[in-house]
């Protein structure tokens, strides 16, 4: 299945704000992996279109979850768009946990919007083919599985993090 590219989705898509990207701790914990560990003070946040404010709490984090082959090509680095990885992976492990923050539709609409945030930084971030690939995988019937697994243990360890990547 192709991505096309939809220049009208990604001129719609509203923007939010970033705070404090400067203070984003992650710590090595093993190859690909890392704790995520907010500041205790000015800590890393994402304030949507709509006022919603999104703060990451401590989890264990693999930047953005892409394909081992899809990171051959520019801009599909897992750690291309950090903190907007950082807030769609929250959102995630706030749902895994029992707490959502917001529901599927949502989480997609908002990594969508952090990820045009972030493009508009900057001109050489902004890919609209990735912008698309990414709310197609998010959207995808694999991405859907994922956000309703639910987790005992939180945050939700490294271990169990890889094997529902494998699902």
């Amino acid at each position: 299945m192709s991505v096309q590219v939809d220049m009208a989705k990604f001129h719609d898509t509203p923007v939010g704000r970033f705070q404090n990207c400067e203070n984003i701790n992650l710590t090595w914990c093993e190859p690909d992996w890392f704790e995520y560990f907010p500041s205790d003070t000015d800590a890393f946040a994402y304030t949507t279109s709509t006022g919603l404010t999104i703060r990451p709490g401590r989890m264990f984090f693999d930047g953005g979850s892409t394909p081992r082959l899809s990171r051959l090509f520019a801009k599909f680095s897992p750690w291309f768009y950090t903190p907007v990885a950082l807030v769609h992976d929250w959102l995630a492990e706030t749902q895994a946990c029992g707490r959502p923050l917001v529901d599927f539709d949502q989480s997609v609409a908002i990594q969508q919007e952090a990820l045009k945030t972030m493009m508009l930084q900057n001109e050489d971030w902004k890919n609209v083919f990735v912008f698309n690939a990414t709310r197609w995988a998010l959207k995808s019937p694999k991405g859907r599985r994922l956000w309703n697994l639910q987790e005992d243990v939180c945050p939700v360890p490294i271990s169990r993090k890889k094997e529902r990547l494998k699902l």
